[in-house]
């Protein structure tokens, strides 16, 4: 069984974010992201867990979750904490597990804030990604 959503489930509803998410992102992004291609694989990584954390903070309701380095992108709810795969940075994947964070479980609310959040705060990047199942990837 397969539990995660489709491209047509997760755009059948256009999320609205709160400027407080927007703003987050789009400080974010004009820190690190123009200099993103030329950031060391350690330097995109704190660039990843500084993302996390300026979209955790600019949601008052909710607290700062834990933040690891793996070998994968995961939340474990249990101890709030998300995981970033230290060897593949990706603002998307982060984006994902920050929205379980925030979110919780479902896969289809999640998928649909990370990417519409990533194609509203990233346009010229989402436009060079293709759909392959839930995830977006480089075509």
């Amino acid at each position: 069984m397969n539990n995660y959503p489709t491209e047509k489930e997760i755009n059948k509803i256009q999320l609205t974010f709160s400027k407080k998410e927007i703003n987050a992102i789009m400080d974010w992004k004009n820190h690190w992201y123009k200099r993103w291609k030329h950031l060391s694989q350690r330097n995109k990584i704190l660039a990843l867990q500084n993302l996390i954390l300026r979209i955790t903070t600019a949601i008052p309701e909710i607290s700062n979750p834990k933040i690891k380095k793996s070998y994968l992108y995961a939340y474990i709810p249990t101890t709030k904490t998300i995981l970033i795969d230290k060897n593949n940075p990706s603002i998307i994947s982060t984006l994902h597990e920050t929205g379980h964070f925030i979110r919780g479980p479902n896969e289809l609310q999640v998928c649909r804030w990370s990417t519409q959040l990533f194609q509203q705060c990233f346009p010229n990047t989402f436009k060079t990604l293709k759909w392959k199942g839930h995830l977006l990837v480089k075509k």
